[in-house]
């Protein structure tokens, strides 16, 4: 079975900046898809990211305060990295 197949929620295109933390470091990059529980990234810090590790999150997906959350590095595709958060995303219809 596909990955995409096994996700709870259908992905949808978007572009929003994201500001990924590890420890004291932030990196930005944006996502390029989102679903209600997680988002990819276009770009990663591969070096610094570890998959299964929980990383906090700002996502400016157009409101004056960017979305803080936690995402866990899910994996890498040639797509980008698959984050999933532990709170719904405020998605926009």
């Amino acid at each position: 079975m596909a990955f995409a197949e096994r996700r709870r929620d259908a992905r949808r295109a978007v572009s929003w900046p994201v500001r990924v933390w590890i420890g004291a470091d932030a990196f930005d990059s944006h996502a390029v898809d989102a679903s209600i529980q997680g988002f990819c990234l276009a770009t990663v810090a591969k070096d610094m990211m570890k998959a299964g590790k929980s990383y906090r999150v700002e996502i400016l997906n157009g409101g004056d305060v960017p979305f803080s959350c936690i995402a866990e590095f899910r994996n890498v595709s040639e797509r980008g990295a698959g984050m999933e958060t532990e709170e719904p995303l405020p998605l926009r219809k």
